[in-house]
């Protein structure tokens, strides 16, 4: 299934203890914003399946951190199968946070791989790799 999103005041997908899997193309309007793109909180997980493209029409921003994990949430990147992100440049704000044991799995791809102008950051136990 593909969508298409405008601006959200929270987060576009977040699994707040339970599991969200993103199985179809996403496309973000241009001039659109959100808290959080990709978010995971107290046990809960959020997947990515292979292939998928994410595509960002315009500017886009992000308040907190395109994807955050916190109190063992955690966030999964297919490799192979790697998303595929268009307009990436067109993102502002800053790529990741993992915190109080919050894991971002990037399947071994570097710090800058998501989105973002900012550099990502990691504390309390929080992880990315």
């Amino acid at each position: 299934m593909n969508t298409a999103s405008g601006a959200c005041t929270g987060y576009v997908w977040n699994a707040y203890g339970g599991t969200i899997i993103i199985q179809g193309n996403h496309t973000f309007n241009a001039g659109t914003s959100s808290q959080e793109v990709f978010s995971s909180f107290w046990g809960g997980f959020l997947a990515v399946a292979m292939n998928v493209t994410f595509t960002f029409s315009g500017a886009y921003s992000v308040s907190n951190a395109f994807a955050a994990a916190s109190a063992d949430g955690s966030i999964a990147i297919p490799v192979p199968g790697l998303p595929t992100w268009v307009g990436y440049a067109n993102v502002t704000g800053m790529k990741h946070y993992a915190n109080l044991n919050g894991v971002i799995n990037t399947q071994g791809q570097p710090v800058s791989y998501f989105p973002g102008t900012v550099a990502g950051t990691t504390a309390s136990g929080g992880q990315f790799g």
